[in-house]
């Protein structure tokens, strides 16, 4: 394939268009009946807003919210 290296260092790039593919296959599953929310995970306040399947936000007002408990390590 001309402009699409297929190894390189070992195969990383190989593994970066693989990773690409599946994320792409995973995209066009999604249909109009489904409802997209993303969430931004920064600092104590995290913040989510809804979008349709085309990424157009289906309400202006988010969902702010906290993580009170804490995970505990082994």
């Amino acid at each position: 394939m001309m402009g699409l290296p297929t190894t390189h260092q070992g195969g990383a790039l190989t593994m970066k268009f693989k990773q690409t593919d599946a994320q792409n296959q995973r995209i066009e599953q999604i249909t109009t009946s489904h409802l997209v929310v993303g969430i931004d995970m920064a600092k104590e306040t995290h913040v989510a807003q809804s979008t349709n399947f085309r990424g157009i936000v289906i309400s202006k007002r988010h969902l702010s919210f906290r993580i009170l408990s804490k995970v505990l390590k082994n």
